[in-house]
């Protein structure tokens, strides 16, 4: 479960997030709104990569800031980043293997992700540099070192951007499986069509702040969105 207690958190240009109060169980929830309305912003909250100005984060009952054994709570969720993070000089495979080090203790642990692998095509250009790869197969590798250790709490951003076809159908099999599994995924994406009737509920930032939390989803995405973002005075 996740649950953020009125959270704010400005940058120094004077944006950011602001009165954020959401609780997730488990199930797959949308957080969607226009580029800049603080999506990024809220998931890194969530992994503790960002510290808020105000309001408290808890993961699975955890209070991520007053956790004493370090960012332990971390080893039960998975993360995908919007933007690249791996070695671009080591091959994903390599790259992979000290997620799960780092991670597990054991760079065999990819080996348990087994499914992801064959059906994300990974394993047929894991061999080689990171650093070579288009963005639709760095983003299938990060798909791939977010499910190691098998997490019961995931934070996907953008886990869809520049994956084909075939990986938009396993994207969402897979997290139909979460679903199934128990599992909380906090999940973002421009691309309405991928969420529709998949969420449990639907989150929607503009300028920074929640206009939007329904729960169930909504039936109709498109049309939600754009009224939370008329309602909400965004433009």
């Amino acid at each position: 479960m996740i649950r953020l207690e009125t959270l704010r958190k400005t940058y120094s240009n004077g944006r950011g997030v602001r009165d954020i109060a959401l609780e997730l169980g488990p199930g797959i929830h949308g957080i969607i709104g226009p580029n800049g309305a603080g999506k990024t912003t809220v998931m890194k909250l969530v992994m503790g990569l960002l510290r808020p100005d105000e309001g408290r984060i808890l993961v699975g009952g955890v209070d991520v800031w007053k956790e004493s054994d370090g960012h332990s709570w971390r080893r039960g969720m998975g993360y995908l980043p919007a933007e690249d993070y791996f070695y671009g000089f080591l091959s994903g495979r390599r790259n992979l293997e000290y997620i799960a080090l780092l991670k597990t203790g054991n760079r065999q642990a990819v080996d348990a992700i087994g499914d992801a692998l064959e059906h994300l095509g990974v394993r047929d250009f894991w061999e080689d540099g990171f650093s070579s790869y288009s963005t639709g197969m760095k983003k299938k590798i990060q798909i791939a070192a977010s499910l190691i250790g098998d997490p019961e709490t995931l934070v996907w951003d953008e886990p869809n951007n520049g994956v084909d076809l075939i990986g938009n159908i396993f994207l969402r099999d897979l997290l139909e499986g979460f679903r199934a599994a128990g599992k909380t995924v906090m999940l973002s994406s421009h691309v309405i069509e991928f969420l529709e009737g998949l969420l449990d509920s639907l989150t929607v930032l503009a300028e920074g702040r929640i206009v939007l939390h329904a729960e169930p989803a909504p039936s109709d995405l498109r049309s939600a969105f754009l009224g939370a973002l008329e309602r909400g005075g965004e433009r």
